[in-house]
C-alpha cells in the first residue's frame, strides 16, 4: 500500500471515529423547518443540551434554533416544553453575554425572553412589553446591518397597535431591509431567512392585499418549493 493511501486512509479512519453517528447536521435542520418538522429541532436541540463542553459558535448556533422552537412550541401549545426549554434558552443567551458575543444578537434574544415569558406566565404584561421593545431597539442600536435585528423589529412594528407606533407599511420596509441583508451575505439556506420571507408575505397582505402577497409567495415557492406551511397552507388561503 503506498504511503499516500495509508494517509488517506488514516484520515478516514480518524473522521470515522470523531464523528458521531446520527449527529443532527445544518441542512437536517433547514429541511425539517421547510418540511414543518419540527421534532428534529427538538432531538438537535436536546442531543446538544446533553453535550459536555461546547465551543462558543455551537452555543451560538443552538440558542439561535431554541429562538425558534421555543416561539413554535408556545404556538402549538406545548407549553410544559416551552418553559423547560426557556430555561436552557436563558443561561446560554447569559453564556453568550458572558463571552462577549455580538451584543445585538443577545438583545434580540432577551427580547423574546420578554416576549415568551409573557405568553407562557401573563405576568406583569406592561413590565415585560415594555422590556421586549426595550431591548428590540437596543438591538438595532447596537448592530442596524443585523438582520436578525430588524426583522424583530419589523415584527414589533407589525403587531404593536398604531397608537403605540404600530405601522404595517414600516414593518414591511424593515422586513425588505433584513431580506436584501441576508440575500447579499448569502444566507438564503437558512431557517431565519425563510421565517423572514413568511413574514414580508404577511406584511405584503396588510399593506398591498391578498394578490400581492401571493405572488410574493409564488416568488419564494419558485427558490424553495418545499417550504410545506407557505405552499400547502399560507398560499392557499390567499388564493382561495
Amino acid at each position: 500500500m503506498s504511503k499516500n493511501l495509508k494517509c488517506t486512509m488514516g484520515w478516514l479512519l480518524l473522521f470515522v471515529l470523531t464523528v458521531k453517528p446520527g449527529r443532527i447536521l445544518g441542512q437536517d435542520l433547514y429541511e425539517a423547518y421547510l418540511a414543518g418538522d419540527m421534532s428534529v429541532w427538538g432531538a438537535y436541540i436536546a442531543d446538544m443540551e446533553g453535550q459536555d463542553c461546547l465551543t462558543l459558535d455551537e452555543v451560538a448556533r443552538v440558542t439561535n434554533y431554541e429562538y425558534g422552537y421555543i416561539a413554535w412550541c408556545i404556538d402549538e401549545k406545548r407549553i410544559d416544553e416551552a418553559k423547560r426549554r426557556l430555561d436552557v434558552f436563558i443561561s446560554h443567551i447569559d453564556y453568550l453575554e458572558k463571552k462577549g458575543y455580538s451584543p445585538s444578537m443577545v438583545a434580540v434574544y432577551r427580547s423574546s425572553v420578554c416576549a415568551y415569558q409573557l405568553s407562557l406566565y401573563k405576568k406583569k404584561f406592561l413590565q415585560m412589553a415594555k422590556e421586549a421593545l426595550d431591548y428590540a431597539n437596543q438591538a438595532i442600536e447596537l448592530d442596524e446591518k443585523n438582520p436578525i435585528a430588524l426583522t424583530l423589529q419589523g415584527n414589533v412594528k407589525m403587531h404593536m397597535p398604531a397608537m403605540l407606533g404600530g405601522s404595517d407599511a414600516k414593518a414591511l420596509e424593515f422586513f425588505l431591509e433584513s431580506e436584501t441583508l441576508m440575500r447579499n451575505a448569502g444566507k438564503v439556506d437558512d431557517w431565519n431567512f425563510r421565517s423572514l420571507q413568511l413574514c414580508i408575505a404577511q406584511c405584503y397582505e396588510k399593506v398591498e392585499g391578498k394578490k400581492r402577497a401571493a405572488r410574493y409567495c409564488e416568488e419564494v415557492l419558485k427558490e424553495v418549493p418545499n417550504f410545506v406551511y407557505l405552499r400547502d397552507v399560507y398560499y392557499k388561503k390567499l388564493i382561495e
